[in-house]
């Protein structure tokens, strides 16, 4: 039987309910929070189902009973889902979710445990489509004004959606020579401020918007975060079927293409030159990135020299090319200038000491 403690009336005493739980859950990332809800709501309608009571009351029938009754139960929910065609990866992700309510309720099992009584599907590993700049191309030629600034953002600083629809003017500096983005730590998923920055083609289309809005405007989202990145991620599937870019894996029936493809391109482009940075401006975990302390000045120029790799039209390209170019030469000519101005001094230096020399000879 499962371990319980009498419970004795005292002004200590704080139940642990689904309500206290969610207060419990406000301090997490957004889609920690919804990763959570969808789970536990999954699990809510398999109890409903399968025992005709809520999960709170399967949860506390769970405390008075052996653990393998337990196990066989929640194996049970593994089941019907993989008869509902749920995708392996999502079901690993839930049962992670559900267990740390489990856990909260006062049941607890060890990893050893989970591993010896639970069968998860295998899951396929497909190769992920890398999403192309003519993808893009299509999808930004359909896309609304919003949105297309969303999809440009994510590519050139390669934010998650929830992090990008929580950014509001005050977050961006302008006295750079690209739009500076800093992104609170309660923001993130990893919980840890981090810097980014607009590649120059998505500047220029959001930057109608940022004229007109005040400071804790948000600029790329509109209301409630949540609600924003559904109707972003919506809006993106309505515009890939629309130009025929509406290909599935074969393995878990997910689209190839969705609002975190734009991303990936991002992290992809940036990793091919610089795998930490990439992990820096995407806010991963990488090995040693602790030590990795860059100034804002040291990003941004690293960020200038491969900025062009995350342009998505040629036209686009080829300014920013001109403009390196121009930038290039120009530095090339003031080295130019200061080497000859070099060469001037020296040769002024000679001449003057050749006079000197023959006046005393004289």
């Amino acid at each position: 039987m499962q371990k319980t403690r009498r419970c004795f009336m005292t002004f200590l005493d704080t139940r642990r309910t689904s309500q206290s739980y969610e207060e419990k859950l406000r301090a997490k990332p957004t889609n920690t929070q919804i990763s959570h809800h969808t789970a536990l709501n999954n699990f809510e309608k398999f109890c409903q189902i399968e025992f005709g009571r809520s999960k709170e009351d399967v949860i506390d029938e769970f405390l008075k009973v052996e653990k393998y009754v337990v196990f066989g139960a929640v194996q049970k929910w593994i089941d019907w889902n993989i008869k509902n065609n749920k995708n392996p990866s999502s079901l690993i992700t839930w049962f992670s979710s559900i267990n740390t309510y489990f856990y909260y309720k006062g049941l607890e099992f060890s990893q050893r445990e989970i591993k010896e009584n639970l069968d998860f599907p295998k899951m396929l590993q497909e190769e992920l489509y890398g999403v192309q700049p003519e993808d893009l191309q299509k999808i930004l030629k359909v896309a609304n004004y919003r949105y297309r600034c969303a999809l440009l953002a994510q590519t050139s600083t390669l934010m998650r959606e929830g992090e990008l629809m929580q950014i509001r003017k005050k977050h961006l500096v302008f006295d750079k020579d690209r739009i500076m983005i800093k992104i609170p730590a309660k923001f993130t998923k990893l919980r840890k401020a981090r810097t980014t920055f607009l590649s120059v083609e998505a500047a220029k289309p959001i930057m109608t918007r940022i004229n007109k809005i005040d400071p804790d405007d948000l600029v790329w989202g509109f209301s409630e975060v949540s609600k924003d990145t559904k109707n972003y991620e919506n809006a993106i599937r309505r515009y890939c079927d629309k130009v025929g870019l509406s290909e599935i894996y074969e393995s878990n029936r997910r689209h190839k293409i969705t609002t975190h493809s734009f991303r990936a391109f991002g992290i992809t482009k940036i990793s091919r030159h610089d795998e930490n940075f990439a992990k820096i401006l995407a806010g991963q975990k990488g090995y040693l990135l602790q030590y990795d302390r860059l100034s804002d000045e040291e990003k941004l120029q690293k960020y200038l020299e491969l900025e062009q790799d995350l342009l998505i039209f040629d036209e686009s390209k080829k300014n920013a090319e001109i403009k390196k170019l121009k930038t290039e030469t120009n530095l090339r000519i003031q080295d130019l200038e200061e080497k000859l101005e070099k060469m001037v001094h020296k040769m002024d230096l000679f001449t003057t000491t050749t006079e000197s020399k023959k006046q005393l000879n004289n």
